[in-house]
């Protein structure tokens, strides 16, 4: 993005004042190291995808964020979806 990166672009998004809070976003990066899922992750991504990508894992990225949603959460220094997944 030419004038914010993702982490800053998720930053506004799960702001308070945001009228697209709970808007799921899945994040698609070249930089799949552990520390930049952790940032993104603490940002409130619902889903994080890494260059180079395949047709399946698009589509377990979307399908996840449409067919099992965590719920979101509100706490302190944090909102986005819950980080624990059902089984």
């Amino acid at each position: 993005m030419p004038h914010m990166n993702a982490l800053e672009f998720l930053r506004l998004v799960r702001s308070p004042d945001s009228k697209h809070r709970t808007v799921p976003i899945i994040m698609l990066t070249g930089h799949s190291d552990m520390s930049c899922l952790n940032m993104a992750r603490d940002r409130g991504v619902n889903e994080f995808l890494a260059k180079p990508v395949t047709a399946n894992a698009i589509f377990s990225r979307l399908s996840n964020v449409i067919f099992r949603p965590r719920a979101f959460v509100d706490a302190r220094g944090y909102f986005g979806p819950g980080r624990r997944r059902k089984k």
